[in-house]
């Protein structure tokens, strides 16, 4: 089984990213994609707060 999860900006409903992998998607992977989303829509580099 293929699982993908999806960032997809609200306004727009364009997808911004995506992650794939055979099995399930661990929180590192979701954490990957969250940031990835950040830089791409807000052309952020780092954060200032951790994500939960």
């Amino acid at each position: 089984m293929i699982r993908v999860g999806l960032a997809i900006n609200g306004c727009d409903r364009e997808a911004i990213g995506y992650v794939t992998q055979i099995g399930g998607i661990d929180s590192g992977l979701i954490i990957y994609l969250m940031l990835e989303y950040l830089e791409k829509r807000f052309a952020v580099l780092h954060i200032s707060h951790p994500v939960e």
